[in-house]
């Protein structure tokens, strides 16, 4: 079959709809930080910096799973390291919205993460309980019940 010169191709696709986590997406929440580093009081200041730290969570989440081989979920210890990496990257960021933000994060967060020793994967399971263990003034057995 012979294409003619007038064949009629589909329009092309729209661009997907930005994901949560980009510059466009996030801009709310930076305005939102930036009124709240120049006037808000401190609790407003707080819930704004909580706020952008939430959007940009899943990106901390994936870079810490990513760290241990992709698994569906790090184990806690790195994916805390990973956290309190993106936490100190909202805090230290110094401008007014978010342009070139994520870059900045993720720098923060796999800087940390190298530094972090992953659990063997045998661990996993019970990075939590041995962190549970340390915290417990018993050596990890609950008294009473």
């Amino acid at each position: 079959m012979r294409s003619s010169p007038h064949h009629i191709t589909a329009p092309p696709d729209p661009p997907p709809a930005e994901p949560a986590g980009t510059e466009a997406a996030a801009a709310p929440e930076w305005a939102a930080l930036r009124r709240a580093r120049q006037e808000g009081p401190l609790l407003s200041l707080a819930a704004a910096e909580d706020g952008v730290f939430r959007l940009y969570l899943p990106l901390a989440r994936a870079l810490a799973a990513d760290f241990v081989g992709g698994a569906a979920a790090a184990p806690v210890e790195v994916e805390w390291a990973a956290e309190l990496a993106l936490a100190k990257a909202v805090l230290g960021w110094p401008g007014d919205d978010g342009r070139g933000f994520q870059a900045y994060a993720r720098a923060t967060i796999i800087d940390r993460l190298r530094r972090q020793a992953p659990s063997p994967g045998h661990q996993r399971a019970t990075a939590a309980a041995r962190w549970t263990s340390t915290m417990l003034p018993t050596g990890g057995v609950q008294m009473g019940r």
